[in-house]
């Protein structure tokens, strides 16, 4: 879904503002270069926020990660410019998640943990989400559930995903389902996201607005949108190869994921 305008597009990428990577093509060239050093760090409060030994991912280990879930998404019938909602807290599931859905062309509609039913029957029906992401629980609520409540009252939800503990009855445990991925769903996966012709100026996410007077209001950004985003966040602080990067916003909004995800 490209909802630039095409002399937009031109312009942009005639002044180099704008290229033809995908995040997909970017993120493969980073694993080419970068292979076993570290990619990823959960924070170190991981368990009391949502459960689970913090993780260190190396850029192979998160390929491996990201792979299982595009094959995952794929086998469950997800396709390019299908919406999923994520309701995450910073964590490397939050990178696979993108990363998966970027490789396929999903539209990634990031929500903030402090969401609620109200917020999320909205931006459900607005993006036509078709699956949501999410863990058990974030601090104390249990989000998943409240997932399972929304899909029980027919609001579009086909698929409630669930990492972590104690997923609850009728949503998908994603963990070992992962793990266990077979060869046949991440061959089938990558096939697809070879012949689905995503683009660097289709829609990657749908992000929202406080909504502080009003409802949450959605924001599409292109990969293109992103990345020259990402470059300024690199090139303003003079960043170089090797350095180490604090991420204190969530990766839900525009300064999270500019900063964390398409820097």
């Amino acid at each position: 879904m490209i909802l630039a305008k095409p002399e937009n597009i031109e312009a942009f990428t005639a002044k180099g503002w704008w290229g033809t990577a995908t995040m997909d093509d970017l993120f493969r060239k980073r694993v080419s270069e970068l292979g076993d050093t570290e990619a990823v760090v959960d924070p170190s409060n991981r368990q009391l926020v949502f459960g689970g030994v913090p993780r260190r991912l190396s850029w192979n280990a998160l390929a491996d990660e990201v792979a299982r879930m595009a094959g995952f998404l794929y086998a469950l019938g997800l396709r390019k410019d299908d919406a999923v909602l994520v309701q995450l807290p910073n964590s490397v599931e939050q990178y696979v998640a993108y990363l998966a859905c970027a490789r396929l062309g999903i539209i990634v509609s990031p929500v903030p943990a402090q969401y609620r039913e109200h917020e999320i029957r909205y931006v459900v029906s607005k993006a036509h989400a078709k699956a949501a992401i999410c863990t058990a629980r974030i601090g104390k609520f249990g989000h998943a559930q409240m997932m399972l409540g929304l899909q029980a009252q027919g609001d579009g939800l086909r698929h409630v995903l669930c990492f972590g503990e104690a997923v609850p009855n009728g949503a998908i445990a994603l963990d070992r389902p992962l793990a266990e991925c077979a060869d046949s769903d991440m061959a089938a996966a990558q096939n697809y996201a070879q012949s689905a012709g995503v683009t660097a100026n289709d829609i990657f996410s749908l992000t929202w607005t406080s909504g502080t007077e009003s409802n949450p209001k959605g924001v599409p950004r292109s990969a293109n949108d992103w990345l020259i985003a990402g470059q300024s966040v690199v090139d303003a602080p003079a960043l170089k190869a090797g350095q180490r990067s604090l991420n204190p916003f969530p990766m839900v909004n525009h300064a999270g994921i500019a900063s964390a995800f398409s820097a």
